[in-house]
């Protein structure tokens, strides 16, 4: 990921590792992505997979956790 662009809007099937986590086998984040959020400080992160909705952060990143359907105003 150290070539992929910055962005305002990253969404993702994952999450960032150790966000948004439900165990320690399948649901298990993405350390490229904490990486990403590092370097290109996207305003949001949106993902699935892990079947929670939840919002957390990562410095200025917003990270959003999607289970079904979301409507997000932006």
């Amino acid at each position: 990921m150290e070539k992929f662009p910055p962005v305002d809007i990253f969404i993702a099937h994952n999450s960032p590792k150790g966000v948004h986590e439900r165990d320690q086998d399948i649901h298990q984040g993405f350390d490229a992505f904490n990486d990403y959020i590092e370097r290109a400080n996207p305003l949001y992160f949106i993902h699935g997979h892990q079947h929670t909705n939840m919002l957390s952060q990562i410095n200025n990143t917003r990270i959003l956790s999607v289970y079904g359907e979301k409507a997000l105003e932006l």
